[in-house]
């Protein structure tokens, strides 16, 4: 699954001013991640965790904003198209 772990791949969004674009789904990219939390620390909507040194993102929550793509020091997050 190429480093891409999803808990629900359902796009439910929220109506959020900062939303990069409504059908922006993060991707997480296993190999240059530091597992520093940055990302998880900085989800205004709680959609991500680090669990068993993978970050998780339930798209169920997840409203598109950017934060955790802009956030990473590593450029692991990076932004994808349902």
């Amino acid at each position: 699954m190429n480093g891409i772990f999803i808990l629900d791949p359902a796009m439910e969004r929220f109506n959020y001013p900062f939303s990069i674009s409504m059908d922006m789904i993060p991707k997480w990219i296993e190999g240059p991640c530091l597992r520093c939390g940055a990302c998880v620390g900085t989800c205004p909507v709680g959609a991500m965790v680090l669990r068993e040194n993978r970050i998780l993102i339930d798209h169920r929550s997840c409203n598109g904003c950017g934060t955790c793509i802009r956030i990473c020091p590593v450029a692991s997050i990076e932004e994808g198209k349902e």
